[in-house]
């Protein structure tokens, strides 16, 4: 694995400031999902699935930051990094929480909503409070939390999931995904999610 994947560079890591910052100290791994020469799904406007999940993840970055997080991307621009050094990077770098951020795609262009995955037992509380509060304010469908083995939450030994935050193969909900009032909508739930999860520790 590269060298840089394990340590942190200054610009991706905001270290944690004193204050009311509920995520004060708190170091959250964000996973941009697909990147380089991985498109990931092909919506139907033409749009690569791994250009919308950066632009979350760069977002939802801003909004830990500002919260007091540190936080680590995976990946900070179009680039490759295997599903095995993703999960590395979050057990090395012992994160509080890991979000792999992926957009869904399937034959059936009326299928929409979100959904949220985790792998082992041990994930499922964080996945319950992602889910939760992904739904709040987002005229989206509920598909729920479901458990899937996913090598990036298999390998992961921090509390990790996988969010799946829309249909890009449904034209309708594709257009709804790429406005900025969905894209603040849905970093807002992540973010309220995991501020929920790790202030019930």
């Amino acid at each position: 694995i590269a060298g840089w994947l394990l340590t942190p560079k200054e610009s991706d890591v905001h270290p944690a400031f004193n204050g009311g910052n509920t995520l004060a100290g708190k170091l959250i791994v964000l996973d941009a999902g697909h990147g380089g020469t991985d498109s990931g799904a092909i919506g139907t406007s033409g749009h690569f699935e791994k250009q919308l999940t950066l632009r979350t993840a760069l977002l939802l970055s801003s909004k830990l930051k500002q919260e007091g997080a540190s936080v680590l991307l995976t990946r900070t621009r179009d680039q490759y990094i295997t599903l095995s050094d993703r999960a590395l990077m979050s057990n090395q770098q012992s994160a509080d929480a890991f979000i792999s951020i992926h957009y869904d795609s399937t034959t059936d262009t009326g299928a929409g909503g979100v959904t949220t995955y985790y792998t082992q037992d041990q994930q499922q509380e964080l996945a319950s409070h992602i889910q939760r509060h992904l739904l709040k304010n987002n005229p989206i469908t509920n598909r729920g939390i479901r458990q899937a083995s996913l090598r990036v939450l298999r390998e992961n030994k921090q509390p990790a999931v996988l969010v799946e935050l829309g249909y890009i193969s449904n034209p309708s909900e594709e257009s709804l995904l790429h406005t900025s009032r969905y894209q603040e909508t849905v970093t807002d739930g992540l973010l309220n999610g995991l501020k929920s999860f790790l202030n019930s520790k």
